[in-house]
């Protein structure tokens, strides 16, 4: 696959920001309407959990406590401009096919997170694993995007060019 090829980076740039901020918006939807108001599902033991949450700070919670004015511009603004300048910085600069793929992985991720929080005021949380006895912190289809893209993108910067 070839990065020089303007059209291609555009269309597959789109396709995955479109399929990651749907997918998130369609499980977070879901949450809602199935597991607002019902007990934790768990599957594999226990292993994996279904619960509804809703977060009004940042990653893992951090900034709930925040005056309303200091949450716009740490949740908001500043993710926003950081996120706009990272995916055009990073537009640019994608050396392999696997680079950009976790780029725009985290672009989407971030794009559906923050829709969450500009409409509604926090994001919705629902998934949960254990995994060999520790346990994650309750976490969306967008951050999931978001995490596999930063490895990705990590796998691919160190492997360099036999990555993909």
């Amino acid at each position: 696959m070839n990065l020089k090829n303007k059209w291609f980076k555009y269309s597959l740039f789109f396709a995955i920001l479109t399929i990651c901020i749907s997918c998130d918006q369609q499980t977070k939807q879901m949450a809602k309407e199935q597991l607002a108001y019902s007990r934790p599902i768990e599957y594999l033991d226990g292993t994996f959990k279904l619960m509804y949450a809703e977060n009004t700070g940042a990653f893992l919670g951090l900034g709930t406590s925040l005056s309303p004015n200091l949450k716009y511009l740490f949740l908001i603004f500043i993710p926003t401009f950081v996120l706009f300048l990272f995916t055009i910085t990073y537009f640019k600069a994608s050396k392999s096919i696997g680079q950009f793929i976790g780029m725009s992985l985290i672009v989407g991720g971030g794009i559906g997170n923050m829709i969450d929080r500009i409409a509604y005021g926090s994001v919705v949380d629902f998934m949960n694993i254990d995994i060999g006895g520790i346990r994650t912190g309750i976490f969306n289809f967008a951050d999931l995007a978001v995490f596999c893209g930063l490895l990705l993108l990590l796998f691919t910067i160190y492997k360099g060019k036999e990555a993909f």
